[in-house]
């Protein structure tokens, strides 16, 4: 990793919207989603069911996940087929370039689900993305060795979310963003930005608040 990857400022990233988080974490808890309290740690055999061979930060209680997915999944016994579930964790990943939307460190609401209903978990996204006036497009992933199927949500070429399921191991899970940051509150101000060039005023997501 070069210096300027290291750089305090390369890696000071944008602020993060904890009151957005927490939103989303009560908007799904609407649409029945099961809220759930993780581990941000789990043994290297579940870090590598979905990232075999890239680099991760180890500590004593095991590997720092990269997403709550991998906290779920250490826990996937305790779920029933098909149930809902909504997490938060930081997301630790290894980025070889850094900017406003690539970081080391990030928050994320994570969905899941024990079974392949990854579409109700895209779904319930989308509509949550959209009542921030924020109107995603599906595009299909191609083939992967760690995905049976995956669809981004893409907001201006931007990917928001993305969502699929997975057969490893004897496990089926599907797995979902329900909201990152500070990848959100970037995408938000962008479309902010371009509201306010093409019509002099802010968009609906933030009228009145």
């Amino acid at each position: 990793m070069s210096q300027k990857e290291l750089s305090p400022q390369a890696n000071v990233p944008p602020s993060v919207n904890w009151s957005n988080l927490g939103k989303a974490v009560e908007y799904y808890k609407s649409r029945g989603f099961r809220y759930v309290e993780v581990p941000w740690a789990v043994p290297k055999k579940i870090i590598d069911m979905t990232f075999n061979g890239i680099p991760r930060w180890a500590c004593e209680e095991g590997t720092l996940v990269a997403s709550a997915e991998q906290s779920l999944l250490s826990m996937i016994d305790q779920f029933k087929e098909g149930e809902p579930i909504v997490a938060v964790s930081p997301c630790f990943r290894y980025e070889p370039v850094l900017d406003d939307l690539h970081q080391t460190t990030f928050m994320k609401v994570e969905l899941f689900s024990k079974g392949t209903n990854w579409e109700y978990l895209m779904t319930s996204a989308h509509k949550n993305f959209y009542g921030h006036a924020l109107d995603c497009e599906p595009q299909v992933q191609p083939d992967c060795e760690h995905y049976v199927t995956q669809t981004d949500l893409m907001a201006n070429n931007i990917e928001v979310g993305s969502y699929g399921y997975r057969e490893i191991q004897g496990h089926t899970w599907s797995y979902g963003t329900g909201w990152a940051e500070p990848r959100m509150s970037v995408v938000l101000n962008k479309e902010q930005a371009k509201w306010q060039a093409l019509a002099g005023e802010a968009p609906p997501f933030n009228k009145g608040k």
